[in-house]
C-alpha cells in the first residue's frame, strides 16, 4: 500500500475571505494496481506537516518486560496536521488489515 498526503487547491478548495481554502487529503493506493483504496479528507485549513510509516508495539506486556516479539508490533502511519500555530492533530493508522 502507498500513502500519499495531497493538497488539493482546485476541486474541493476555494476562497474564504482573503484566505485560500486548500483542500487536504491523505490518499492510500493499492501498490499493485495504483488503484485508490481510501480516502481521508482533512479540515479545510488543515495543512499536512509530517507522514511517516513506523512500527508499533501494540501489547503492553511486551513494553514492561522489554520483550522484543514482533508479532506484538504492527504497521502504522503517523500524520502530524496542523491548523496555523496553536492546533494540531496527530493521526495514527493501522496498516493492517482487521478480521472479522
Amino acid at each position: 500500500m502507498y500513502c500519499v498526503g495531497c493538497i488539493d487547491g482546485s476541486a474541493t478548495g476555494g476562497r474564504i475571505g482573503a484566505d485560500t481554502n486548500q483542500g487536504n487529503c491523505v490518499r492510500f493506493f493499492d501498490d499493485s494496481t495504483f488503484e485508490e483504496i481510501n480516502r481521508i479528507e482533512l479540515e479545510p485549513f488543515e495543512a499536512i506537516l509530517s507522514l511517516v510509516s513506523v512500527s508499533l508495539c501494540t501489547n503492553s506486556q511486551s513494553m514492561l518486560l522489554k520483550q522484543d516479539e514482533s508479532s506484538d508490533y504492527k504497521p502504522y502511519i503517523l500524520i502530524g496536521t496542523a491548523y496555523g500555530k496553536c492546533r494540531t492533530h496527530l493521526l495514527a493508522i493501522s496498516l493492517q488489515a482487521e478480521v472479522h
